[in-house]
């Protein structure tokens, strides 16, 4: 556009009307007209276009696109992928990889088992291991993990884990404490033999199972009090050898008395028993029935048989005593996962979750809680 001739008709609070030749009003800043205009001036106003700098503004603009793109629209929150980290016959260890958030903002990460909602992790942007425990002995169960952040919801594929019997010994994990070096030749050999975890574990950590030792001291052998983990002797290892299952650990604590352990009575040793018994209750039916006199008055005749059964019952045959050491070391717990507790009620599970050095956290039960979210549903104590 070329030099236009304009007149000041009028100077009004920081404003001026210019006229056209052509009488049109144009309102402008009076700032931007030289010091000296007053009403009547006549002024010319140059007007043109700089497509140098448009160009490089436009530039700038497209380069701003592509940056907000890259960082904001290209990445989406990654779905998380759960593992099983060790099992046993009454708990599991899971882990996952570090959560990919993009740049979404985290919500919370839950734990579900079998299409119901156990609870939210606790501190999960910088745990990635939890320990799940109170299940039962020999069950299939299914888990996995639901993501949730601003940029939507994202659970992990189903994880089936088995728990073991009390013939598999492969999720018994042992960290060593003090143990002159005969005996940590036991232990290794032991260990290979039952088919356990290996290598031996040199700190306790959240998989351990048992502490073996042979003197209570350390700071390892602190932290395994403190978490409830069993302090036993290289001899429990060599009976679970020895028995091709778990014993229990009563009579294997450090200090224990040798003479509380007793031989475990294995699946095959207890049918043998129980047929024992039984040919010794028939043994006694039949003496009994022999000695009893015949007469007409002290026996009844059973409607489908046709031999007489008389009244008075056989004297009980005395109970094995294997039936009443197996019940003592089932029933004894002695704070050990693999020695097989007392059977667990599903509202008594617990979660642990930690990088190796763990908080325990008091998980409710799904009937507690429900299943929609909600509050934190975890209680924890500071190990």
């Amino acid at each position: 556009m070329g030099g236009q001739q304009l007149t000041v008709g009028k100077l009004d609070a920081g404003m001026a009307v210019l006229l056209t030749s052509d009488h049109h009003q144009i309102e402008f800043p009076s700032i931007l007209l030289p010091k000296a205009v007053t009403a009547g001036s006549i002024i010319n106003i140059t007007v043109c276009q700089d497509h140098q700098a448009e160009k490089e503004e436009i530039e700038k603009f497209n380069l701003l696109q592509a940056q907000i793109l890259q960082k904001y629209g290209s990445t989406s929150p990654s779905p998380p992928v759960l593992r099983l980290r060790n099992a046993t016959q009454t708990s599991i260890v899971l882990e996952w990889d570090p959560l990919e958030l993009a740049s979404c903002t985290f919500k919370d990460l839950s734990l579900w088992k079998n299409g119901h909602r156990l609870g939210k992790i606790p501190d999960p942007m910088n745990q990635t291991v939890t320990k799940l425990s109170g299940l039962q002995l020999d069950t299939i169960y299914s888990f996995h993990l639901v993501l949730s952040t601003t940029g939507g919801t994202f659970s992990s594929p189903p994880l089936t884990v088995h728990t073991h019997k009390m013939t598999d010994l492969s999720g018994i994990t042992i960290c060593k404490g003090e143990l002159p070096e005969s005996e940590e030749k036991r232990l290794q050999a032991a260990v290979i033999n039952i088919g356990a975890r290996l290598p031996i574990q040199e700190t306790v950590q959240i998989d351990t199972t048992h502490f073996v030792c042979a003197v209570g001291r350390g700071e390892e052998w602190k932290k395994a009090e403190q978490k409830s983990i069993p302090s036993v002797t290289v001899d429990w290892i060599e009976a679970c050898a020895q028995e091709g299952r778990i014993v229990g650990v009563k009579g294997y604590y450090l200090g224990a008395d040798p003479a509380l352990r007793r031989q475990s009575v294995g699946p095959t040793s207890q049918s043998y028993n129980s047929k024992k018994r039984s040919s010794q209750t028939s043994l006694s039916l039949s003496s009994a029935t022999k000695e009893e006199p015949t007469s007409p008055l002290s026996r009844t005749v059973h409607p489908y048989q046709q031999a007489p059964i008389y009244e008075e019952p056989a004297e009980p045959s005395k109970q094995s005593p294997y039936a009443e050491q197996n019940n003592s070391e089932i029933t004894k717990s002695e704070n050990s996962e693999v020695s097989l507790p007392e059977e667990t009620s599903p509202e008594g599970r617990t979660i642990e979750t930690a990088q190796e050095d763990s908080s325990i956290c008091k998980l409710p039960s799904p009937t507690e809680t429900g299943e929609d979210g909600g509050n934190d549903l975890f209680e924890t104590v500071t190990i």
